[in-house]
């Protein structure tokens, strides 16, 4: 019971300093082209990152006190179903965080890149001749935390939407004056 606490505390803890820690992949590094520069690169709200450890800490405290119920009481009845619920419901958080830290949106002297995916990967890239507009919503939350979307309209009704981006108006301004 204590080790199964203890890896509770540690996924609580570890992991989103790790995430926050860490650096990016590399990949839209690797994917320019020779002539090719970086301008400017989104990043990943922290807000969302708060949210998600707050979430989990709760889940975790939920959970752990179910343990320590269980181990009081022989019966397993709904506490065990319940921590089961709860620690499903952390795998779907650590999965989201990890996704979340996958993603790179990036802006080039030539294009615009965007990346998704952690086992599989997706990659839109829009030349800028191809970009028709750039829209930014925001949420009260986003205005509060200074996060939000960015939705990217290219030529032929393509559309790339990236969320939970910090200083989504700054990163708009990138883009404009590519466009432009």
């Amino acid at each position: 019971m204590t080790l199964i606490i203890l890896l509770l505390i540690v996924v609580d803890i570890i992991v989103p300093i790790l995430m926050i820690g860490a650096k990016k992949s590399k990949f839209v590094k690797e994917y320019l082209q020779s002539d090719e520069m970086i301008i400017a690169k989104a990043q990943n709200s922290v807000f969302i990152v708060l949210f998600i450890v707050i979430i989990m800490a709760v889940i975790n405290f939920i959970a752990i006190s179910q343990i320590v119920n269980m181990t009081k009481s022989y019966g397993y009845g709904s506490s065990s179903f319940l921590g089961a619920i709860m620690y499903l419901l952390l795998l779907v958080l650590l999965f989201g965080m990890v996704n979340n830290y996958c993603r790179e949106f990036v802006v080039t002297n030539k294009r615009i890149v965007l990346k998704k995916g952690i086992l599989s990967r997706a990659v839109k890239e829009y030349r800028y001749d191809k970009l028709e507009s750039c829209d930014v919503k925001q949420s009260i939350v986003g205005r509060a935390w200074n996060f939000g979307t960015i939705v990217l309209h290219g030529s032929g009704g393509s559309k790339a939407e990236e969320s939970f981006i910090q200083d989504p108006y700054i990163f708009r301004q990138y883009l404009i004056d590519k466009i432009i």
